[in-house]
């Protein structure tokens, strides 16, 4: 039977087979879709809605939303419930907060299965652009590198998000600062270049080869397995987006290439000669993206 998140008396009242008064007998009942437990209202000690049972209508805050077998649903106060039906409030709100949990689980994993193959399908189709996005910047990285003192200012511009920065003397000498700091150019997507690439591909391509045989049956599992199931599921969705941000990040990056050589042209003019780091960007620069927006 179907389990009913009840947060205020609106909850019911939305509900197309709830009626505010009806007469039964506990023969009548099918079942308890909830039990609430509403705010409390200043300056009422009482309750502030009626029992709906046998014309009651004894004022309360707890209570439980019945459903009969004709399909009517009302609802009904502690007292009534544990006098009518032998409730005891506190111990049917423990179980039904499990029951639910449990319920919402089995929902979440239903959805999960469901969308496996799509999952797998979209993961697919990134794999062979994150595989060639991720052998570009293993190369950019690796031949930058060689640069020390250009690669040592690539990291500290990444840590501002990608500002160059210089410094340009001030016109008005009576100021105590004598030179002010500009922002000269900007690299988008340079943090990609230092991130962790080591699963990227391999991450992927798991969730595309094995996802949905992973997640087939374990809707029928015990508790355990279905919140071990939804935390795979989690990753998963995790991994896809990752792996999504990654390549349009890469993209990013490849399109500003260029950028790269305001670093060296502003922070490091007397490093030495600039030929070869030079022809290692333009290198880069020549490579056409894998994948974009």
């Amino acid at each position: 039977m179907e389990l009913v998140s009840i947060q205020s008396e609106a909850d019911w009242l939305a509900r197309s087979a709830f009626v505010p008064e009806l007469r039964m007998t506990l023969d009548d009942l099918q079942g308890i879709l909830s039990g609430y437990d509403l705010p409390r209202v200043s300056g009422s000690k009482q309750g502030v809605v009626r029992c709906g049972v046998n014309g009651c209508n004894r004022l309360h805050y707890k209570g439980f939303l019945l459903k009969l077998k004709d399909g009517r649903e009302t609802i009904m106060g502690w007292q009534c419930g544990a006098r009518d039906l032998g409730l005891d409030f506190k111990e049917f709100q423990t179980s039904y907060v499990e029951r639910k949990r449990q319920a919402d689980q089995r929902a979440a994993v239903a959805a999960a299965i469901a969308e496996a193959h799509l999952l797998a399908a979209h993961a697919g189709t990134l794999v062979e652009p994150c595989r060639e996005a991720l052998e570009y910047l293993l190369n950019l990285r690796g031949s930058l590198q060689r640069h020390t003192a250009f690669w040592d200012n690539l990291k500290a511009v990444a840590k501002m998000d990608g500002r160059v920065l210089r410094e340009l003397k001030r016109a008005d000498e009576r100021s105590s600062a004598k030179v002010d700091v500009v922002e000269a150019a900007r690299i988008h997507g340079l943090a990609v270049l230092f991130g962790d690439m080591s699963r990227r591909v391999s991450d992927i391509t798991y969730t595309a080869e094995n996802w949905p045989a992973e997640v087939a049956g374990a809707g029928r599992g015990p508790p355990s397995e279905l919140k071990s199931t939804l935390a795979r599921a989690r990753k998963m969705h995790e991994t896809v987006r990752d792996t999504e941000k990654f390549i349009r990040d890469y993209s990013t990056l490849r399109s500003a290439i260029h950028g790269m050589w305001a670093v060296h042209h502003f922070q490091l003019r007397r490093a030495g000669k600039s030929n070869a780091l030079r022809r290692v960007l333009e290198r880069f620069a020549g490579q056409e993206p894998v994948w974009a927006d």
